[in-house]
């Protein structure tokens, strides 16, 4: 009789622990699950703020003075290339002998 209560004993002291490694493997399983699930959402975010980034572009303001800048520069050029075309047509006299 005391053997079977020592093989009773041991059979719940088995189940007891086979029930808390099954526990922590399940809050292991949960845990890593969670975890991928979180670099996923993190991945994610990542990239819907690259996103926007990249859909801002530049400001309203930085693209005003760029244009600004490139319509004084074609100005600067429209008058070099007017005093050029003056100064040949003054180099242009007929010479009349």
């Amino acid at each position: 009789m005391l053997l079977k209560q020592q093989q009773q004993q041991q059979k719940d002291q088995n189940k007891k622990n086979q029930d808390k490694q099954q526990q922590k493997k399940d809050q292991k399983d949960q845990k890593d699950k969670k975890d991928k699930q979180d670099n996923k959402d993190q991945d994610q975010n990542n990239k819907d703020q690259q996103q926007q980034q990249q859909d801002q572009g530049i400001s309203k303001e930085d693209a005003q003075r760029v244009l600004n800048a490139l319509a004084n520069d074609e100005k600067n050029v429209q008058e070099k290339v007017k005093l050029a075309k003056a100064a040949k047509e003054k180099v242009r006299t007929i010479k009349n002998w």
